[in-house]
């Protein structure tokens, strides 16, 4: 019974490890570690939801990588691979625990600002410039990546999420 016992816990311990490596799959960037698309989008509309009732302020932001594509060519993948890591390192730094920085796609990144103004929406969005501006060291330094950003507010820009990151998407470009 000892021995059983001993295997059951085992097999538990192996189950329990199997869904979180799954569910981690599921919601998170294999690359960067930050939430995908699929986890934003649910945070995003968590937040709407819990900002709607009271009408309270949060902001979306939008950023891309300018240069990217051109270190991927001359690089290759691999340099692209770890600059977007270290750009989802330095992006997460640049905002706060309540905030939440997704990889959308490619070398497009989202921010949710909860609950944030105007102004501050800027700040963060000029921390993020800054902090992805640094030149970055790959097997030789590159310097000629820098983000572009565009925000939206809610509800000034947007009552829902397909709104909002219309908005966001529009300032970006």
């Amino acid at each position: 019974l000892v021995g059983l016992f001993g295997f059951y816990r085992w097999a538990r311990g192996r189950e329990r490890d199997a869904r979180a490596r799954i569910d981690r799959l599921a919601h998170f960037d294999t690359l960067t570690g930050l939430p995908n698309r699929a986890l934003v989008a649910d945070r995003l509309e968590r937040e709407l939801a819990r900002a709607r009732p009271d009408g309270e302020s949060f902001a979306l932001l939008m950023f891309d990588l300018d240069g990217f594509k051109q270190v991927n060519d001359t690089r290759g993948h691999a340099a692209g691979d770890a600059l977007l890591a270290l750009v989802a390192a330095r992006a997460g730094e640049a905002v706060r625990a309540s905030d939440t920085v997704g990889r959308v796609g490619g070398d497009e990144v989202l921010a949710i600002l909860p609950p944030t103004r105007g102004e501050g929406a800027r700040r963060v969005a000029e921390k993020l410039r800054a902090a992805l501006a640094r030149p970055y060291l790959l097997d030789s330094p590159v310097d000629s990546v820098s983000a572009s950003g565009g925000a939206a507010l809610f509800p000034q820009h947007g009552a829902d999420a397909e709104g909002l990151q219309r908005a966001a998407d529009a300032a970006l470009y």
